[in-house]
């Protein structure tokens, strides 16, 4: 079967869509569907968590890997998640405030899904 390239250009889709589409459809397929993406989303995470541990440098694909899963929305939701949090550990618990960059890029990433959840709705109208 010929490989057909990902336009460049899709949206990486949140937390929130992802639950809409589940509540939506119904079908057996979306669901297993789904249950692949939450398997991958937790292996991005869990590859953004580890990118963090190695050994800090701004030069060759270790940086460009680490930015790029940064704009990763799971990451982003679960950054959230640490800032939100008073459990011991956390970014919330340690008084850490959520950087600029952070609130611009979340409030960009969750006006981005509203207006793609509307217009699936829309869809299904």
């Amino acid at each position: 079967m010929p490989r057909k390239e990902l336009p460049a250009n899709l949206p990486a889709l949140t937390d929130e869509e992802l639950r809409d589409i589940g509540l939506r459809v119904r079908n057996q397929d979306v669901k297993d569907l789904l249950w692949e993406i939450a398997r991958l989303r937790r292996q991005v995470l869990h590859s953004y968590q580890l990118a963090l541990q190695l050994p800090f440098s701004h030069e060759g694909h270790w940086h460009t890997w680490l930015q790029k899963l940064e704009g990763e929305p799971c990451v982003i939701e679960a950054l959230e998640g640490d800032y939100g949090s008073k459990t011991p550990g956390t970014r919330g618990c340690r008084g850490e405030v959520r950087t600029p960059e952070h609130e611009v890029q979340l409030g960009k990433m969750k006006a981005e899904a509203k207006a793609r959840i509307a217009k699936r709705r829309e869809r299904t109208r």
